[in-house]
């Protein structure tokens, strides 16, 4: 038996998710021109290298559209974020603990390379990120189990599919997020 737990961080689609943020920070990071001494000097700063909401939309959106719809239905947390916008703090934090660790003993946060997906190039002055895993539809714990019917939504309404709160064009706004223990 695995002495971790399940998350989604460690399911397929949590992997993809992971390798493309990785890749969003080297971008980031060739984009702002500040090399991975520089920014260890800034203690891994986000900000330094341009990290933001509307980098987000606009570079690592587009790669991993589906993303917060992957994690809902993966099930790890009750709270359920009905648009990728309102995803991206998970995504956030995510990237903020490539570069963070929690000290011995409560030592508090040590800022370095910690959980970077990818490894660290041998001479130290460069972040290496992982390949990109391609997506597999039939994988085990993919939670949308094809559904038999036409295929065309508006024929199979009960298709999980299509279902609501799921709004992936709409932008996100303040209090959106929903509990799943509020959904029964």
């Amino acid at each position: 038996m695995s002495k971790h737990k399940r998350t989604f961080l460690r399911s397929d689609k949590g992997r993809i998710v992971r390798a493309h943020l990785a890749h969003y920070v080297i971008g980031r990071m060739e984009k702002s021109g500040v090399s991975l001494p520089a920014w260890e000097a800034k203690r891994f700063d986000l900000s330094v290298i341009g990290v933001s909401k509307a980098s987000a939309l606009a570079e690592l959106y587009p790669k991993i559209p589906l993303a917060h719809l992957w994690y809902n239905d993966h099930g790890d947390s009750p709270k359920v974020y009905l648009s990728w916008e309102q995803y991206w703090p998970v995504l956030y934090n995510r990237i903020t603990y490539f570069f963070r660790k929690h000290g011995r003993e409560g030592g508090g946060l040590l800022r370095c390379v910690a959980e970077w997906p990818g490894t660290v190039s041998e001479d130290g002055l460069s972040l290496i990120p992982p390949p990109v895993p391609q997506a597999t539809a039939d994988a085990p714990e993919d939670p949308m189990p094809a559904v038999p019917g036409t295929g065309y939504p508006e024929d199979d309404p009960g298709d999980p599919r299509e279902r609501e709160p799921y709004d992936t064009q709409a932008p996100a706004s303040r209090g959106e997020e929903v509990s799943r223990h509020g959904q029964d």
